[in-house]
């Protein structure tokens, strides 16, 4: 009996159980192993077939963004995963991964790219780690888990921003598509013309008119040619939007000329219940010109 009880006693002598794991453990670890965490981190990121990260980014900022997130990681790690995104703990970590998503988006790197770039992260604490903690099978598994627990909490932060800072890329660039399709043109003295190509939604339509009556104010033009022709289709919607630019600019003083309405239009109007007189519309861009100096007064003579 006391035989046996003292191979039990050897047995529980030699093994490992990792209870207790302090996280200042593997917080260490990662600080000690700052250097390999760095190289591990920029070899996974390189191993990427078709990566563009490295094409995009100078490799120099690449590092150095590493070096800062790698520099402040311990601390986060220390702190432990059960933070919560927003906890003082994680915000300087969780910041510097935001800032670099924001810049990434405008460079015209994938949220893809950016999601190995916090894996390919995770991958290289899961080395280091391992080097540490090998002999120490359930101190790995923990710490292990620490890591990607870690992780999948940086990587909804830099998706989020991404998208986010994405998001107002596009918004911007359509802005700038709008105003370079929306131009208003001075034609002659007095005279103004607003070319609209393309479709005409709401947005575009609140544009239309702005842009409109601040050019009829800033010119002090009598007369706005409104010319349709480029717009692929003028359903009752888009009428409806034409009419009340027609009648804002009609409050500033200023005749309107429509001009390229063509018969699928003119029965959107009609449906409307538009009379043939609400408008002052022209077949053509030329016809509206010569209706425009008509109502000024001038002629057009050859000499």
């Amino acid at each position: 009996m006391a035989k046996s009880t003292k191979r039990q006693a050897g047995r529980s002598k030699t093994r490992p159980t990792g209870k207790g794991l302090s996280k200042s453990g593997p917080a260490d670890c990662l600080a000690a192993g700052r250097g390999r965490l760095l190289k591990n981190w920029l070899a996974n990121v390189k191993s990427l077939p078709g990566a563009r990260i490295l094409e995009l980014v100078p490799e120099a900022d690449v590092r150095a963004e590493m070096d800062r997130l790698v520099e402040v990681l311990p601390a986060a790690f220390r702190a432990g995963p059960a933070e919560e995104l927003e906890a003082p703990a994680l915000a300087e970590l969780v910041e510097l991964v935001r800032d670099v998503s924001a810049t990434w988006a405008k460079r015209g790197l994938g949220v893809s790219e950016m999601a190995h770039w916090l894996f390919s992260l995770g991958a290289a604490m899961r080395e280091v780690l391992m080097e540490k903690f090998s002999r120490d099978v359930p101190a790995l598994r923990e710490a292990v888990s620490d890591a990607i627990r870690l992780t999948d909490k940086l990587l909804l932060a830099g998706i989020e921003t991404f998208e986010s800072a994405r998001d107002e890329i596009i918004a911007q660039q359509s802005r700038s598509i709008m105003e370079v399709s929306t131009p208003v043109i001075k034609l002659w003295e007095r005279v103004v013309m607003l070319p609209l190509v393309g479709v005409i939604d709401t947005p575009r339509a609140r544009q239309v008119m702005e842009r409109l009556l601040n050019s009829i104010v800033q010119t002090e033009s009598r007369v706005a040619i409104l010319d349709v022709t480029g717009v692929p289709m003028i359903d009752t919607r888009v009428a409806q939007h034409l009419m009340k630019t027609v009648a804002a600019a009609e409050m500033m003083g200023a005749e309107v000329i429509v001009t390229g309405i063509s018969p699928d239009a003119a029965q959107a109007l009609i449906k409307l219940g538009i009379q043939a007189d609400a408008l002052n519309t022209k077949g053509t861009l030329q016809a509206g010109v010569a209706e425009a100096f008509r109502l000024l007064g001038l002629k057009v003579t050859e000499t």
